[in-house]
């Protein structure tokens, strides 16, 4: 009887040391993943002159491909001027520690141009199409104002001009250059003269360029729609209608100072002695 309870002993401690095992291997070692990461350094485009834009981190350089990054003109210039404008960039490659991107559009922000065109009569907003001499097709929405109202005809006469001379500046240059005179305002400065001669406006700003496609890439984003972006677009201010004169009031006729004398009437005594 001994003998068999020793050994009942035995297997159920050999049991449990089985278990115990069987455990041990199911738990997995916890891996922390942030070391397995890589501090990667994103350039801007040689149209920028391959500027630090910034860090990030990732665990394969192929995890980095495609992702949007934003930054402002400010941070590749250094000059405190140009904050107002962003700039929208795509990461094409990855060579290297050094992550390489391309622009994709840039934008004034809403403040700024909502500051610039506080108490202007006239807004004239033009959103269309146009191509670069390297076949690169772009959505541009500029505008043009001033601080006086202008006509009907005046207004159409002017947004024709201002997307005529805007396309032939694109077809004239190449995708990067015509970027570069966008964002640095270059353009603006340009067809300002001739629209001068239609009316004296006072600014042009062209508020987005986004680009839509490539021959190299095909598309690349999709175009916005024009009702959302009418909607950002600043609204133009009332004409303030003259104020009507009021008439001078009528003198009213003055009372009469005194009332007639009533006539005195005659007692029978009078009467009596005549």
């Amino acid at each position: 009887m001994g003998k068999a309870k020793r050994d009942k002993k035995k297997a159920k401690k050999a049991a449990k040391i089985k278990t115990t095992r069987k455990v041990k291997k199911k738990k997995k070692k916890s891996v922390d993943t942030w070391k397995t990461k890589k501090w990667f350094i994103i350039a801007a485009p040689k149209a920028f002159e391959g500027k630090e834009l910034g860090q990030t981190i990732a665990t394969k350089p192929e995890e980095l491909i495609g992702r949007a990054v934003k930054s402002t003109l400010r941070q590749i210039t250094g000059n405190i001027s140009h904050q107002h404008v962003q700039l929208r960039f795509k990461v094409m490659d990855v060579k290297g520690q050094t992550v390489n991107t391309e622009v994709i559009g840039n934008e004034i922000q809403r403040g700024y141009i909502g500051r610039q065109t506080r108490r202007m009569k006239s807004l004239v907003p033009a959103i269309f199409r146009v191509q670069t001499k390297d076949k690169k097709k772009l959505q541009i929405t500029a505008l043009a104002f001033g601080r006086h109202s202008m006509r009907i005809g005046q207004k159409k006469d002017m947004r024709k001009k201002m997307v005529e001379l805007i396309t032939d500046i694109a077809k004239e240059n190449s995708y990067h250059k015509f970027v570069q005179e966008a964002v640095y305002a270059k353009v603006s400065a340009t067809i300002i003269k001739d629209l001068k001669k239609i009316y004296p406006i006072q600014r042009v700003e062209l508020i987005k360029v986004r680009l839509l496609s490539t021959p190299e890439l095909g598309v690349v984003q999709e175009a916005e729609k024009v009702a959302d972006i009418e909607q950002e677009l600043p609204k133009e201010e009332p004409e303030e209608k003259p104020k009507k004169k009021a008439a001078p009031k009528k003198a009213e006729p003055k009372e009469a100072e005194e009332e007639a004398p009533a006539e005195e009437e005659t007692t029978e005594e009078e009467t009596a002695e005549e």
